[in-house]
């Protein structure tokens, strides 16, 4: 279990082994910084971020004691956690740390600090021990609250003007209600699809979820299955791909799209596939157009658009 997913919950023993996390690093760390007049209209640039980032005038120092002071608070609220999880033992393994120079940089450091703190600290001893660490029963005293029925209120749905809409194909008021969901289930599945492998395990996950009646999940099954297999389609999910999905683009105007699906061949060319519920649209149209001109902005060269249409009576391939 991770120290997050114990948030709230209290174990008899704990264990925290590799107690040494840094309390200032991060992986690849960035900052947006404003930028210097430029040809192009940028207010600002991703920069990395490190010390260096202080030395950048009086903004620059801000943002580097801003972020230092953020992660932080943020790996003491960690610590906090991981050592409040226990009843009755915690133990804790940790390197034997360098010198503190100026303040404690890791957790290691921090417990050392602590141990001096307390006049406890020996730097030839290895063990420290707090308390008594016989395990002990707690008992847990049960409250007896009453209970109180709510005044329930019923009312005629049409008196109020209201329509329920379930998602039980024998409620379903219209063949647009059906559409709907069942194109947005399709849309779902296919986000997690990259190639014709993944869709055995990717269907396999969402039966056992029992989220949708054996009669939709056939459908469902069968219109995947068809779509990665269709002629005009199958060679898109090879694993010979660079398959990205869901994957956000920025136009020259700063507007972000996100398509379907994109696949960049070895060309430098890509094909842009968008899954839609429902009758053909010229929006649709007008959509798939937008993400090729955003991507012919960025040099790509724009292999296909492809528009594929979900529906009861299967699906539809439309190349833009």
């Amino acid at each position: 279990m991770t120290i997050h997913k114990a948030k709230g919950l209290e174990f008899p023993i704990v264990i925290f082994p590799f107690a040494e996390t840094d309390l200032y690093k991060e992986i690849e760390p960035k900052t947006w910084f404003k930028a210097p007049e430029n040809d192009f209209g940028f207010e600002e640039a991703l920069i990395n971020f490190n010390s260096s980032v202080a030395e950048f005038g009086e903004e620059g120092a801000k943002i580097y004691a801003d972020r230092k002071n953020t992660l932080e608070l943020d790996n003491l609220n960690l610590l906090y956690v991981t050592l409040t999880r226990p009843v009755e033992q915690l133990y804790i393994f940790s390197e034997k740390p360098s010198k503190v120079k100026d303040q404690p940089k890791n957790f290691n450091q921090l417990f050392v600090e602590y141990l001096k703190h307390e006049q406890q600290w020996n730097d030839e001893q290895l063990l420290y021990q707090f308390g008594n660490k016989a395990t002990k029963k707690v008992k847990k005293e049960l409250s007896i609250t009453n209970t109180v029925a709510p005044t329930y209120i019923n009312s005629s749905p049409s008196s109020r003007n209201l329509k329920i809409v379930t998602k039980e194909a024998l409620l379903w008021d219209t063949e647009t209600e059906a559409a709907i969901l069942s194109g947005n289930l399709f849309h779902d599945t296919m986000a997690e699809i990259k190639y014709e492998s993944d869709a055995p395990e990717v269907l396999e996950n969402l039966k056992k979820r029992s989220i949708v009646s054996e009669n939709d999940f056939k459908i469902l099954k069968e219109a995947v299955e068809a779509l990665i297999r269709d002629e005009k389609l199958s060679h898109l999910f090879q694993p010979s791909e660079k398959v990205e999905n869901e994957r956000n683009l920025m136009t020259s105007e700063g507007r972000i799209l996100r398509p379907d699906r994109l696949n960049f061949h070895p060309d430098g060319s890509v094909s842009i596939i968008d899954y839609k519920t429902g009758s053909q649209s010229e929006k649709h149209s007008l959509q798939i157009n937008q993400y090729a001109t955003a991507l012919s902005e960025m040099n790509f060269k724009i292999a296909e658009k492809i528009l594929v249409y979900t529906s009861e009576n299967g699906i539809l391939i439309n190349k833009a």
